[in-house]
């Protein structure tokens, strides 16, 4: 009899312990997985940080270099108004002329001249990098860039990020010789502007996708770099698995 009774209780606690080991694994597991995310979200809010940080010093590094050039730029293009007004050379050669414009460009380590008249027209030239005046013309701010002749203390410098990220550095300032702009520029081959003008680019170098996440690098939707190449140049707002971080 007491046999049989132990047997009921033992069947009876069978299905208790059970519930109980269910329990005990569920609560393991949801401990487990609560420390593994926040792991995870501590090692991503470390990445970000990290990126966030060496991002903003990379933009004012860029900065600080593009501001020097520019200041070059526009120092040289001064000193070269002054040769157009005092310089012996026009007046040995009746006049300016390609050629001239070629050794001012050389001597004050520019690749391009221009001379404008008053309405923005091109009336002399040169250039050694093999770029097209009208184009860059184009992609300059006609209205500020005129204003120079009205200020002659004025003067007109920006940056010109070209399709194959190649750059031109140009600036304008009045002639004093006649009624006109003289507008000098430096070219960047596109080579040489990745590789010392964007450091950005190292700063995924080393991350791996499955064991680092997903870093992308966007200025403003378009992604710049990755350490998934496959979306670099494509959306943010197209890639499903990517969270905007601020």
């Amino acid at each position: 009899m007491m046999k049989n009774k132990q047997m009921v209780l033992w069947k009876r606690l069978i299905p208790v312990e059970i519930l109980i080991g269910l329990v005990l694994m569920i609560i393991s597991f949801l401990v487990a997985s609560n420390i593994d995310m926040g792991k995870a979200q501590r090692e991503l809010i470390t990445t970000v940080d990290y990126m966030k940080e060496q991002c903003n010093d990379s933009q004012i590094r860029d900065l600080a270099s593009e501001a020097k050039s520019l200041l070059r730029v526009t120092e040289s293009v001064e000193q070269i108004r002054w040769r157009l007004e005092y310089g012996m050379e026009v007046q040995a050669n009746g006049g300016i002329n390609d050629s001239i414009l070629g050794v001012y460009a050389k001597d004050s380590y520019l690749d391009g001249l221009m001379l404008l008249d008053e309405q923005g027209n091109v009336q002399e030239q040169y250039d050694s990098a093999g770029l097209s005046c009208e184009d860059i013309l184009k992609q300059v701010d006609m209205g500020s860039l005129l204003d120079t002749i009205d200020f002659q203390e004025k003067s007109y410098a920006v940056r010109i990020a070209l399709e194959d990220e190649s750059q031109i550095d140009l600036a304008a300032v009045s002639r004093k010789d006649v009624k006109g702009i003289l507008v000098g520029y430096f070219y960047t081959s596109a080579e040489y502007a990745r590789i010392i003008n964007n450091p950005i680019r190292t700063l995924v170098s080393g991350y791996v996708p499955d064991n680092d996440c997903t870093i992308a690098i966007s200025s403003g939707n378009d992604i710049l770099i990755s350490n998934d190449q496959s979306l670099e140049g494509t959306k943010v707002d197209l890639s499903q698995y990517l969270w905007k971080l601020y």
